[in-house]
């Protein structure tokens, strides 16, 4: 749906004088943003002019209404404080990442201030985007461990066919999004996969005594025990620290009971094949949204198809 942008009005009670513009904080309740240099004209400038870069990257029709409104001479300036502007400009920024999330010049925030969103308090300044925790969490008041020594846990932003080139070729791809993730992730990382009995996760994993933890800082498990059937929060972050967006079936593969053995079921063949020769072949997984067994353990479907990976550091 096309956005509409019009010029700051001098009275903002009018809902017309203010259709399609970035709105300020509503309700009359004090701007999150006033106070300290975060809010200078030079600072609010700035922003602004990354609401426009975003404007002309995702509608550039509406790029003049734009400029009169929030550029360096813009209309704003004039008739408000330079706070709301700003305010204006993160919350239309806020907007047009949330329907665009692939326009990577509409970001979300400047400075840990911007992200007041309950569970979001941190700015990352690399992506522009609030996020949970920085990666060793103590930016959140509860210090976790550093990520020298975290056991980190993600689904991959990607999806495979069953054809992964059995678990060798797992592994290999989650050590790959490991290295890849926007905040490289140390260490070792294998697939929470199995192919036949014996390779399975509770054979091939380091069982942790530490506690597995997501790329966004949350804990999943304080230990391998504890790991085991029930979860404390799904594993529905990526190796970037993005939740993923449930697009389809929420599927990984696995072959995995809740206890880490193989589940004796369809693996596509050891997860060597996607194709069954002239008939359907099956692959066994779970749902990266649950915390029970089901999250492991739940869900077949052709390896023809794709599904994420859960890939853990060892």
């Amino acid at each position: 749906m096309a956005t509409t942008v019009t010029a700051c009005s001098a009275s903002s009670s009018d809902p017309a004088s203010n259709a399609g513009q970035p709105p300020p904080d509503s309700g009359g309740n004090p701007n999150p943003f006033d106070g300290g240099s975060g809010n200078s004209s030079s600072n609010a400038f700035s922003v602004c002019a990354t609401w426009i870069q975003c404007i002309s990257t995702r509608e550039p029709t509406l790029l003049g209404a734009t400029i009169d409104a929030y550029g360096e001479r813009g209309t704003c300036w004039k008739q408000k404080d330079v706070s709301v502007c700003r305010q204006g400009c993160i919350t239309g920024l806020r907007q047009a990442r949330a329907a665009h999330p692939e326009q990577t010049a509409c970001v979300t925030c400047f400075s840990d201030s911007d992200c007041e969103w309950p569970g979001k308090p941190v700015c990352d300044t690399a992506s522009g985007l609030c996020a949970a925790c920085a990666p060793n969490a103590t930016a959140c008041g509860t210090p976790g461990p550093s990520p020298s020594d975290a056991k980190f846990v993600f689904v991959t932003s990607k999806t495979f066919k069953g054809e992964l080139g059995g678990l060798e070729g797992a592994d290999a791809k989650c050590q790959e999004l490991a290295a890849a993730a926007r905040h490289p992730l140390p260490g070792t990382y294998r697939a929470w996969l199995s192919s036949f009995r014996g390779q399975d996760p509770l054979h091939r994993f380091t069982r942790s005594d530490a506690p597995y933890v997501r790329t966004d800082g949350t804990v999943i498990a304080q230990n391998w025990n504890d790991l085991l059937y029930y979860l404390a929060a799904p594993i529905d972050v990526d190796e970037s620290g993005n939740h993923l967006e449930i697009a389809g079936p929420a599927m990984a593969w696995t072959g995995t009971e809740p206890d880490g053995t193989d589940n004796g079921r369809e693996n596509c063949s050891g997860w060597e094949q996607s194709d069954g020769g002239g008939s359907p072949s099956f692959g066994s997984g779970g749902h990266y949204t649950d915390i029970d067994g089901k999250w492991t353990a739940n869900a077949f479907q052709e390896c023809r198809s794709s599904a994420h990976l859960y890939c853990f550091r060892q």
